[in-house]
């Protein structure tokens, strides 16, 4: 084969070899796309331009197009940058090929091949001979940023020389923004590698550039690298205070513990980045009670300084101690240890006897116990498939209504079910936009054929002779939809419309958890109070018991009076019992919402005693028209109704043509001979530019009918939509009532229980005296225990209430 210009295999493999797996097939993607780009330019500059130019500035203004293009791109983002060097090479060698106008194409087909030979060679190179995967130098760039960031923490601690602390912050910043770039760059680059494993001795290699898992750990990465970031930042907003904040006046004892701290982060930082390398996966230093004793040292000796800027310095540091901890938490949750690597099983399925009904009941008349069963439910005991997301619990704190919400909201499977659903809306409307750009692809054809053909007996005795043939017929064709009247763009349209909708399903959902915790959270603090009303019943009819006995003693109350009041005791006992175990239901049916465990060790704050909500201050107007205007529901269905329209423009737009371009250039490569005659031989280049024109003009009135389903199916949205704000409407109304009425509710029960409490204390003492009877001590009694749980439920629905009128607003879904 005479292709000269194929040579360019070898500077292929040369330019494309880099460092790592996913560098080389970056550049060699981008020396292939820019060839095909440049080459296609240049392909219709010698089909179209070269054959009308007549002068030297003819082909200079073309050289300077290609050439405008190609910088266009080079100047463009740096990641493909090398693409438009690539074009304007591909361009040139296409339209200058000497001193003369020049209309052969073999320069760029050379070219072509030579670049994709050379990319197949370095590619096999790297993923047999000489596998080098940029993810392995992800994490450890991390792990090194990590350990340049602990430094950083240990800086102020090895020197008071202010000077030195200056230039060691200022090395320490530079390396680890180098390392943050470090592992960016190889995040980048392990986007384009090939997932090759090994199992045993048999290896999986997928084409595919990215698999799930991959897709996983990168997603941990960037998670793992915004939080180190912003504790990066936050490091050196700290240690660039240092001068001011450590001044010599500063107590010996604070500046021993803001130090102990120091080292403390330092050695979390330290520990992190071993996780990421995998060289130590285990606990983390607890950073938390440190933190509340240093603060308390704070505060203590704070006001000891006299300089007012000293000690609010002080505070600003505590200040970002408290927003640093919870980041570390976070930082240490999403570096996980590699330690480990999942080993995914080659299984080579045999190609024998193979009976379908073998995993099926052999007869209806018995339960099947089959094989398929028992791994089921093996994998349904493990907690390997949906395992929620591990938060750290602080059994040494009381967690408040804000903190449960936030860890219902990080391990909640729903709301993390709902953010998938809107990443999925997302790349949908991705996939709706691929529609306006070209569809390029290459295509070879190659036979062998041997064909009897009819000829006159006159001719070739017998009346048939034999053509033999082989070739090859390599191609290049483009495709690109020009003109559809709207198509595209509806479709476009209402993708967009059901990623809004899933945006406001998934701040619905968030609503849902949200209003979920803080009606079980009221719900237990009524229970809580119960099970204490019940508490203070049982003492009072304790009391009362033995207040009868006293009486009886001095013989002043009769026997049955006695075990009437031994009975209230025993009914006492009974009850508190019976809330006490309520108390525990509630705190289970808490503890679901939130997502943990019920057996995890929790403390939750009591709030019997928290100042009730505020009284309602805003008309009902006002939160009737917040409501419309941003509950999620009432967003999903505003997108909905928009989508609909979209797919009634779509149906309309079937009616009109399309018009596209298409282009195609290859090569007719092979022999033919006639049967007893030498073969022929044929190796020229082939092309075709055409424009299509598409217009159904009758479908048997199938596009009518689409349009009228579309849009009814775009007046039913609007009437759900419509039936939606009348309903929110109402809702709105009644929450407001609701919320209002049980604050009232809930003066009355106080007012009741405060006369409940002084009655019964004055019908005690009245009975202790002989002033009362038995029958009037034990009604007080009754009275107060119902005015007491009267109290703490009425409590709980107020909350509960205030909650709900959130809801019915919208406010709890804003973000």
């Amino acid at each position: 084969v005479n292709w000269p210009g194929i040579r360019t295999i070898v500077i292929t493999c040369m330019i494309v070899g880099l460092t790592s797996e996913g560098a080389t097939i970056q550049k060699g993607t981008l020396r292939i796309s820019g060839a095909i780009v440049g080459g296609a330019l240049g392909f219709l500059a010698i089909l179209v331009v070269v054959p009308n130019m007549e002068s030297i500035a003819s082909l200079a203004l073309l050289v300077a197009a290609g050439t405008a293009i190609a910088a266009w791109v080079y100047v463009g983002s740096p990641r493909i940058s090398y693409a438009g060097a690539q074009i304007a090479l591909a361009f040139y060698i296409c339209v200058i090929q000497g001193f003369e106008p020049s209309w052969y194409f073999y320069t760029i087909r050379d070219r072509m091949v030579g670049i994709l030979l050379g990319n197949a060679v370095i590619t096999l190179v790297f993923l047999s001979v000489w596998p080098v995967r940029a993810g392995d130098a992800i994490w450890t760039g991390l792990a090194s940023a990590l350990r340049a960031m602990a430094e950083l923490a240990r800086v102020g601690s090895r020197s008071d020389d202010q000077t030195a602390v200056a230039r060691a912050i200022a090395g320490l910043r530079a390396a680890a923004s180098r390392h943050f770039a470090a592992a960016q760059q190889s995040a980048e680059e392990e986007s384009f590698e090939w997932s090759v494993r090994e199992t045993g001795a048999a290896q999986v290699a997928r084409s595919e550039p990215k698999a799930s898992e991959d897709q996983t750990a990168r997603d941990r990465f960037r998670v793992a690298d915004g939080e180190a970031r912003a504790i990066f930042v936050m490091q050196l907003a700290v240690a660039n205070q240092r001068p001011n904040v450590l001044p010599p006046e500063l107590p010996d004892v604070l500046v021993a513990a803001t130090r102990g701290f120091d080292a403390l982060v330092a050695e979390n930082l330290d520990a992190i980045a071993d996780r990421a390398q995998a060289s130590a996966p285990g606990e983390l230093p607890d950073l938390r009670s440190p933190l509340e004793g240093l603060t308390r040292t704070a505060r203590a000796e704070v006001s000891r300084i006299s300089n007012p800027e000293v000690a609010h310095q002080v505070e600003g540091r505590l200040a970002a101690y408290r927003e640093l901890v919870p980041r570390l938490e976070r930082l240490g949750s999403a570096v996980v240890s590699r330690g480990l690597v999942r080993l995914a099983p080659l299984v080579l399925a045999g190609c024998m006897a193979y009976s379908p009904l073998a995993n099926a009941p052999p007869s209806a008349d018995k339960p099947w116990r089959g094989s398929d069963l028992q791994r089921v439910a093996s994998d349904l005991g493990s907690d390997v498939h949906s395992e929620p997301e591990r938060v750290a619990i602080d059994t040494q704190k009381n967690y408040e209504l804000g903190e449960l919400i936030d860890l219902a909201q990080r391990t909640n499977p729903e709301t993390r079910a709902a953010w998938e659903q809107v990443r999925q809306a997302a790349l949908a409307a991705g996939i709706a936009q691929a529609t306006y750009y070209p569809k390029l692809a290459a295509v070879a054809t190659a036979a062998i054929a041997s064909v009897p053909l009819p000829i006159p007996e006159t001719v070739v005795p017998g009346g048939v002779f034999r053509a033999k043939t082989h070739f090859v017929v390599p191609a290049l064709s483009l495709e690109w939809l020009l003109l559809d009247f709207g198509r595209r763009g509806a479709a476009v349209d209402g993708a967009r419309a059901l990623t809004a909708e899933a945006n406001a399903d998934f701040n619905a959902k968030h609503q849902e958890v949200v209003f979920g915790v803080t009606r079980d959270f009221y719900a237990l603090s009524a229970a809580r109070g119960k099970r204490n009303a019940s508490q203070a019943a049982y003492d009072s009819a304790r009391t009362l018991a033995e207040a009868v006995a006293a009486r009886k003693d001095r013989g002043l109350a009769t026997r049955p009076e006695l075990l009437q009041a031994e009975e209230e005791e025993a009914k006492g006992a009974y009850e508190l019992a019976d809330a006490t175990a309520a108390e525990s239901d509630a705190r289970m049916a808490l503890l679901e919402t939130v997502g943990i465990g019920p057996s995890t060790p929790i403390e939750i704050a009591d709030v019997s005693q928290r100042p009730l909500p505020p009284e309602l201050s805003e008309s009902i107007d006002g939160a009737v028209d917040r409501a419309l205007a941003q509950r999620p529901d009432l967003l999903a269905l505003l997108a909905e109704v928009q989508a609909k329209r979209a797919a009634v423009s779509g149906a309309r737009a079937d009616y009109w043509p399309r018009l596209a371009a298409r282009g195609e250039v290859g090569g007719n490569i092979g022999e033919l001979a006639i049967e007893h005659s030498p073969y022929q031989s044929v190796n020229e280049e082939q092309y075709s530019v055409g424009l299509r024109f598409e217009w159904d003009l009758f479908q048997g009135f199938e596009r009518r009918n689409k349009v009228q389903l579309a849009q009814s199916q775009q007046r039913e949205a609007e009437n759900e939509l419509t039936h939606a704000r009348e309903k929110t409407v109402r809702q709105v109304w009644k929450a407001y009532n609701d919320a209002k009425v049980a604050l009232a509710k809930q003066s009355a029960a106080a007012a009741l229980l405060a006369a409940s409490e002084k009655s019964w204390s004055a019908t005690l003492e009245s009975y202790q005296h002989g002033l009362a009877t038995f029958p009037d001590v034990r009604e007080s009694q009754h009275s107060l225990a119902q005015a007491r749980a009267l109290e703490q439920a009425s409590r709980a629905e107020a909350w509960t209430r205030a909650a709900a009128f959130a809801v019915s607003t919208g406010d709890l879904a804003q973000p």
